[in-house]
């Protein structure tokens, strides 16, 4: 099922809701950031993100993903960077699924460039 950056858009507006907060924990939210983050330029993922939810660089999904788990994992260095420059993520927080980190998914994904970054921001 394709899905296209106008109707995510419309269906993240509605998700948001005044309901959500900066210490959000939806798993919904953590969801959306998760789907999110596969498709588009970082600067539509980002800008997305942002419009999903107000703790959009913390949120997780039922897997213990956050956005910087799924921007490593992808390769999206920019938003790698900007996470850790700009909203202070951890770059040490694990998936509860396997326990990986982004590093450890930015290798198992072959995104070298976003593992030497990894490396050399901690």
């Amino acid at each position: 099922m394709n899905i296209s950056s106008k109707q995510l858009t419309s269906e993240v507006e509605d998700e948001a809701g005044p309901n959500c907060t900066p210490k959000c924990r939806s798993i919904l939210h953590g969801r959306l950031i998760r789907g999110i983050g596969t498709k588009g330029s970082d600067t539509e993922v980002i800008n997305l993100w942002i419009k999903t939810c107000n703790n959009y660089s913390n949120v997780k999904d039922e897997f213990g993903s956050t956005s910087i788990h799924i921007a490593a994992a992808m390769g999206r260095l920019k938003v790698v960077l900007w996470l850790i420059q700009t909203k202070g993520v951890n770059i040490n927080t694990k998936e509860l699924l396997n326990g990986y980190s982004p590093l450890h998914l930015s290798l198992f994904f072959g995104q070298i460039h976003v593992a030497r970054a990894l490396i050399q921001v901690s």
